[in-house]
């Protein structure tokens, strides 16, 4: 391995504190809050209950990303990255943001029409350059023009070119979902954590 490969790892776990050091389980908590949360949300609220039942969905597949380490600061799981970026800079948040390939906004309500949870967690996120997401937001493309059977469409419609985590360049505007999940099945950290979850696809 050299200072250009990236070291994929997943999230460390603090078993002491977190009572398990399976992702897995910390995922699984957090989706059965989730469904115990919305249900209560909808027994209890009385005024704004769609916006709140939208936020905690938000809330938890933006926390299971976290465990993984694919999403915020941690940086250490992310699977997809803009060409240019070198992956020895991946760390640096004034360059780079993670971006959620398919907006979370999408994938919420792809899951109250009957998505499955499991597998909007594994969405695609990718880190771009700073730029490259002003780009996306002039094109008013941040939170529109998402592609579930073909996610990276957005990023090819601004010329936005993505490698994998082996380096390798991917056609944005032929990238499939199915590719997605080959390609997390190519990781074995994260073909633990689908099997742990009893998740087929």
């Amino acid at each position: 391995m050299t200072d250009d490969d990236y070291k994929f790892s997943l999230a460390g776990i603090r078993k002491k504190t977190k009572g398990t050091d399976k992702h897995s389980d910390l995922i699984k908590n957090q989706i059965n809050m989730l469904e115990a949360i919305i249900l209560t949300i909808k027994e209890v609220s009385k005024y704004g209950t769609e916006r709140q039942i939208n936020d905690e969905i938000n809330r938890r597949i933006r926390a299971c990303q976290n465990i993984l380490g694919m999403w915020g600061d941690r940086r250490s799981a992310i699977l997809y990255f803009e060409e240019t970026i070198l992956f020895s800079e991946v760390k640096d948040t004034k360059k780079f943001t993670v971006e959620h390939v398919i907006p979370v906004s999408a994938a919420v309500e792809k899951y109250k029409d009957g998505g499955d949870i499991k597998e909007l967690i594994l969405n695609p996120v990718t880190l771009i350059t700073r730029e490259s997401d002003d780009r996306l937001r002039k094109a008013q493309l941040v939170k529109t023009g998402e592609d579930f059977d073909f996610p990276f469409r957005r990023y090819h419609k601004v010329g936005i070119k993505i490698k994998d985590l082996y380096a390798r360049e991917i056609d944005c505007e032929a990238y499939t979902m199915d590719d997605h999940f080959a390609l997390i099945r190519l990781v074995p950290e994260l073909q633990k954590v689908l099997d742990e979850m009893n998740y087929e696809n």
